[in-house]
C-alpha cells in the first residue's frame, strides 16, 4: 500500500522523524536495518508469524521485512511511480500502479448537518488523528487553539467523540465518519497523521496538506508529499497553536502550491490501480501457464 514497505539503500524511507538517507554509510544503514528488525518488527510480526508456520508444518523464516516479503512471483505496489520512484535495489519484479482510493464515496453521501455546514461558509479546514486513533485529545485541543487564531472554519472527524473537545465554537464541527472522496475536494486545507490513505486522498482531491506524521509510513508518506510541493510537516512537538495556524495560512494563499495540487489531482483522476493490479496478476499467471495464453493487450495498462 505504501512505498515504505520496499526496503531500499539507494533510497531509504523515511520510517522515523530523524533516519537514515542516501547518504548515510552503509555500515550505518545496516546496523538501522538489524535494530529495526530485531528490536520491533521481529517480535511484533515475524515471531508470531512462524508461530502459524510451525502450525502448518512450514520451516521458520527470518526478517521478513528485508527480502521474504518479496519473495513472490508478482509484487504489486499500489502506489504510482511519480509519487515513489523505484531504486534500482528494488525487486525487479515489483508493478507500480496507482493508489487504492475506494472509500464509500458514491455508496454514502455526507450527513446533511454536514453537508448544510460545508454550503454555509467558506471551505472550511478538515482535521483527522487517523481513523483507530483513540489517544488524540491533545491533537483537537491544539488544532481548536489553532483554528481560533485564524478566520478559518474546520471540521473535526474522530470516531471517538471524547478526544475532541466538549464544547466547539459554532464555526468548528465535529463529524464521526465522512468520505473523504466526496469530503476532501470541499476543504481549503486537510490536517491529518500522514497515512497512506488519508494522504493519497487528499492527493486526489487536489487540497493542500499539512501532515503530523506519528509513526509507521507516516513519515515517508509525509516527506513524498512536502518533496511534490502539495504539503507542509510538523512533528508532534512541533504541532502548537501558533505553528499550526501559520502553517494553514501559508498553506491557504500560496497559489503555487494550489497550481501543483490540481496537477496532482488531475493525474489521479483517471483510478486505474484495480486494473492495473489484475492486469500484472493475470499477465503472470498466463507466463507460468497456470491460466492459459491469451493476447497480451488483453492484460495490459495503457
Amino acid at each position: 500500500l505504501a512505498p515504505s514497505v520496499v526496503r531500499s539503500d539507494q533510497r531509504p524511507a523515511r520510517l522515523a522523524p530523524h533516519w537514515i538517507t542516501a547518504r548515510t554509510p552503509s555500515l550505518i544503514k545496516h546496523m538501522a536495518w538489524w535494530a529495526m528488525d530485531k528490536f520491533f518488527l521481529d517480535p511484533g510480526f515475524t515471531a508470531p508469524l512462524n508461530r502459524l508456520r510451525a502450525e502448518l508444518g512450514l520451516h521458520p523464516v527470518a526478517r521478513i521485512f528485508r527480502s521474504w516479503l518479496h519473495e513472490t512471483d508478482v509484487v504489486v505496489g499500489l502506489f504510482p511511480g511519480w509519487f515513489a520512484t523505484p531504486a534500482k535495489d528494488w525487486p525487479p519484479h515489483l508493478v507500480l500502479t496507482d493508489f487504492a482510493l475506494y472509500d464509500h464515496a458514491q455508496a454514502m453521501p455526507l450527513p446533511p448537518a454536514l453537508q448544510d455546514f460545508l454550503q454555509t461558509g467558506p471551505p472550511p479546514v478538515a482535521f483527522s488523528a487517523g481513523t483507530a486513533s483513540a489517544v488524540a485529545q491533545g491533537f483537537f485541543k491544539t488544532s481548536m487553539q489553532a483554528i481560533e487564531k485564524t478566520s478559518l472554519r474546520a471540521i473535526f472527524l474522530s470516531t471517538f467523540p471524547a478526544q475532541v473537545p466538549a464544547s466547539l465554537p459554532k464555526h468548528i464541527m465535529h463529524v464521526s465518519y465522512a468520505p473523504f472522496g466526496a469530503l476532501l475536494p470541499q476543504l481549503a486545507a486537510f490536517v491529518h497523521h500522514g497515512g497512506i490513505g488519508s494522504t493519497s486522498q487528499a492527493l486526489r482531491a487536489g487540497v493542500p496538506q499539512l501532515i503530523r506524521p506519528v509513526a509507521y509510513d507516516q513519515f515517508d508518506n509525509s516527506q513524498r508529499a512536502v518533496e511534490l510541493g502539495v504539503a507542509a510537516e510538523l512533528l508532534p512537538r512541533q504541532y502548537t497553536p501558533q505553528k499550526v495556524a501559520d502553517a494553514l495560512q501559508t498553506l491557504s494563499t500560496d497559489a503555487l502550491l494550489h497550481q501543483r495540487c490540481h496537477h496532482i489531482a488531475q493525474r489521479l483522476a483517471a483510478g486505474s490501480s484495480v486494473s492495473m493490479a489484475c492486469d500484472a496478476i493475470l499477465n503472470r499467471l498466463c507466463h507460468t501457464g497456470l491460466l492459459p495464453q491469451r493476447p497480451l493487450t488483453e492484460y495490459t495498462t495503457p
